[in-house]
């Protein structure tokens, strides 16, 4: 008898926008500052606005919440938690 060959599956492709923690991201908000949140969610207390095209770093998420994607973000001015719909790669 002849052993079974697996079939090959193809995996999902990773969604646009999808980051790991360390990666790099530019804030895309069309005319408007992304909101940057002590806590995931709609209800954390806003710290800061980030301008369109601004640099943060991905420390870490993602943490599914109010029908967002949310990221804890750096930048050389804050941290904090952004909706990860508003970041691009640079």
């Amino acid at each position: 008898t002849t052993a079974p060959t697996p079939t090959p599956q193809q995996l999902p492709p990773i969604a646009p926008g999808f980051f790991s923690s360390g990666d790099r991201a530019v804030v895309t908000t069309p005319g408007a500052t992304l909101k940057v949140r002590r806590s995931p969610g709609l209800s954390g207390t806003v710290i800061i606005g980030l301008f369109p095209g601004t640099e943060v770093l991905i420390l870490s998420g993602p943490v599914e919440l109010d029908g967002y994607t949310w990221w804890m973000v750096e930048t050389e001015e804050v941290r904090g938690w952004v909706a990860g719909e508003f970041l691009s790669r640079p």
